[in-house]
């Protein structure tokens, strides 16, 4: 559904939670947070006001925007209530949309895998085990494994297997191999 509808669990999404709270914060709708001077001195802002200007339309880049996340999560892990309640509602979406694929493909109550794919779920192993324990939650009969290859690589999984190329595990640890230079 793109960025813009849901993309729930994904680093846009998870930025975006955490300038809300720092907002509400703010206004005194919620409590305080954390959040609020860490993205203040990442975004190298005087305070919530600057921080709010500097979010309007044409302001932020939706990719510099989702480049918060990390922040979000990083104030999570080391504690702070809010953060962390963004991190568990982000990663529980993800669960759940691997749960309504596995019902969409009839697959509920089966043995199946569950892998995972984008910048946070790759490279935050916080935000990482938050997701596996939330499927182990919703599917306990799914295993979440990591990615053996980068998405672009799967790209090309699937054009050898739509060309009718035999992809063999031979394939599969060369394709593996060079995946750091492709990626």
């Amino acid at each position: 559904w793109e960025w813009l509808f849901d993309n729930q669990g994904g680093a846009y999404r998870v930025a975006l939670a955490g300038l809300e709270a720092a907002v509400r914060e703010y206004d005194g709708r919620d409590e305080p947070t954390a959040l609020t001077p860490a993205l203040v001195a990442v975004l190298g802002v005087a305070g919530t006001e600057e921080l709010v200007a500097r979010l309007r339309p044409n302001q932020m880049a939706k990719a510099e925007l989702a480049g918060l996340a990390p922040v979000v999560l990083g104030v999570a892990e080391r504690g702070d209530a809010v953060a962390d309640g963004i991190a568990r509602w982000q990663a529980g979406e993800l669960a759940v949309m691997a749960a309504a694929v596995s019902r969409r493909l009839g697959l509920v109550g089966e043995s199946q895998a569950v892998t995972f794919a984008g910048s946070l779920l790759l490279r935050n192993e916080y935000y990482r085990g938050l997701f596996i324990g939330a499927v182990r939650l919703r599917m306990p009969e799914a295993q979440v494994v990591a990615p053996r290859l980068s998405p672009v690589l799967g790209a090309v999984v699937l054009a050898l297997e739509l060309a009718r190329v035999p992809v063999t595990e031979t394939v599969l640890e060369r394709l593996g191999k060079t995946g750091s230079s492709v990626v």
